[in-house]
């Protein structure tokens, strides 16, 4: 398991930190892993804060979030987004993905003022998801992609409260593309 003293964890901007996390996308998704993935046609929004977990100089594990008004049940909401969590194949099941979750939660918590948090995973990975709080939300999710507003059922759509309680179904729209 990490501890503190094998990592250093990098919290800040997105876009400065592109080339931090390049090698470890490179890892996570290897050609033949990225033409494989139900969300390899999907466009997504761009990320504002990245949490990155240094093991050492190397980049091993990372998460990206952001703030949005979406609308659920068509009233306007805030809810802060996660998405490109990955973790370094050669240091999974070490904590690393716990703690940069556990960090991104801090971080929204603390910065933001969203209602609750919206994730998208595979099915495969909700269990992991589920263990550090975040419910699985079974209503419609709609989404922007470049032909129009879709139903946005790629991957699991996963809730976590942060000023209120999370739904757990109902009708919300991204206003915008999927993180």
């Amino acid at each position: 398991m990490c501890s503190s003293n094998e990592m250093r964890i990098w919290e800040g901007d997105a876009l400065s930190s592109r080339e931090a996390v390049s090698s470890l996308v490179v890892a996570v998704y290897p050609p033949e892993v990225l033409a494989s993935v139900p969300w390899r046609n999907v466009v997504t929004a761009p990320a504002t804060h990245r949490i990155i977990i240094y093991k050492g100089s190397n980049a091993v594990c990372a998460a990206a979030y952001q703030f949005r008004s979406v609308n659920l049940n068509g009233m306007p909401t805030m809810l802060a987004g996660i998405g490109g969590v990955m973790t370094h194949p050669n240091f999974r099941r070490n904590g690393f993905g716990s703690a940069v979750m556990q960090a991104a939660q801090d971080a929204l918590d603390r910065d933001g003022n969203a209602e609750f948090g919206l994730l998208f995973c595979e099915p495969k990975n909700a269990a992991f998801y589920e263990k550090l709080g975040w419910n699985l939300f079974r209503g419609t999710v709609l989404a922007d992609q470049p032909n129009g507003t879709i139903r946005y059922d790629a991957l699991d759509a996963m809730v976590f409260p942060f000023a209120s309680a999370s739904p757990q179904s109902g009708f919300l729209d991204l206003r915008g593309p999927p993180w």
